[in-house]
């Protein structure tokens, strides 16, 4: 009854998904257009279970950082071996579960959803949101570089789809890639942090290279996890920044070697690539940046939200507002 029920469900999914709006040959995966966002066809929706911190994210955000952060570190710490996505695992994957996660007690979960289509059970379960965002010239540029990994894949669809980099930049300035706007996926989460700022936090991948330990010190406070003070005396923070360096992480995904999701189509590695801000100038032209810039600038608008602006002006824009 239950595979019936469940075929039941697919079926008329996949019915609806056939009547939106498509986008095809540009990314890896067919995208429809559902209620102004942007969706893969294999999307999938989740409730809450027993979630009290969760990671939320706009793809590709580095959140294979962000993730690491909210366990304890020790010698035995699943990182030394495992990919951060085999942590901290999507709800959008068809068994949102991990068997290394530490502890008995709730759970962590990373979601590339919009906050409008956050499932009503995760929205009133208390859990906490941490969102990470960065600049959208880079987003564009590392989001094509996975992309492109990803159709080197075993899936022959994917390697035959074609992106070169200008028709994969102009799409996105239309607001066209995987749960996409940008723009409006980083306002979801922004305006509800403004609105309930103790469930909502939302960090710059900036701000982390930048000041990596007090960004972890932020998160662990929002998570009311706070170091103590002898933690802090015996070094645990910077253990814990050390564990969860690019260069930490990279090394483990690397040896890995090997692919990760529901059809194996994403090789460890290819989460971690530079690992630093401002990439974009080697790969967008002046007037591309310029073009970007003043899309995102006219989209965030009165929002008190703006890349290149340090977190107290910010949050200063942000009262202002």
């Amino acid at each position: 009854m239950a595979t019936n029920a469940k075929e039941g469900q697919e079926a008329e999914r996949d019915d609806l998904l056939s009547t939106l709006p498509l986008e095809q040959g540009l990314f890896s995966g067919d995208l429809r257009l559902y209620k102004g966002v942007w969706i893969r066809s294999t999307s999938r929706r989740a409730s809450s279970a027993t979630i009290s911190v969760t990671l939320w994210h706009a793809p590709p955000t580095s959140s294979s950082r962000a993730s690491p952060t909210a366990y304890s570190v020790d010698d035995s710490h699943p990182l030394h071996r495992l990919n951060p996505h085999e942590c901290v695992p999507y709800l959008e994957w068809e068994e949102p579960h991990s068997p290394n996660q530490l502890g008995d007690g709730p759970r962590l979960y990373s979601t590339h959803l919009p906050f409008p289509m956050l499932p009503d059970s995760i929205k009133a379960s208390g859990c906490r949101l941490v969102y990470v965002c960065r600049d959208p010239k880079d987003v564009v540029v590392s989001f094509w570089h996975f992309n492109e990994g990803i159709k080197k894949g075993p899936d022959r669809a994917m390697r035959e789809a074609a992106a070169p980099f200008d028709r994969f930049f102009e799409k996105f300035c239309d607001g066209v890639c995987p749960y996409g706007p940008i723009w409006d996926h980083v306002l979801g989460y922004w305006n509800e942090s403004l609105r309930a700022p103790e469930k909502v936090l939302v960090l710059k991948y900036e701000e982390m290279l930048e000041d990596p330990l007090g960004t972890l010190t932020r998160m662990a406070e929002f998570m009311d996890c706070a170091f103590t003070e002898e933690e802090e005396k015996a070094g645990v923070p910077a253990e814990i920044v050390k564990l969860c360096s690019f260069g930490n992480l990279r090394d483990v995904a690397v040896k890995q070697n090997r692919r990760l999701g529901p059809k194996e189509v994403v090789k460890t590695d290819s989460f971690f690539r530079k690992g630093v801000a401002g990439d974009w100038k080697n790969h967008l032209s002046p007037e591309m940046a310029e073009k970007l810039d003043r899309i995102i600038q006219e989209k965030l608008h009165g929002t008190g939200l703006a890349f290149g602006r340090r977190r107290s002006e910010i949050t200063a824009g942000a009262l202002d507002a």
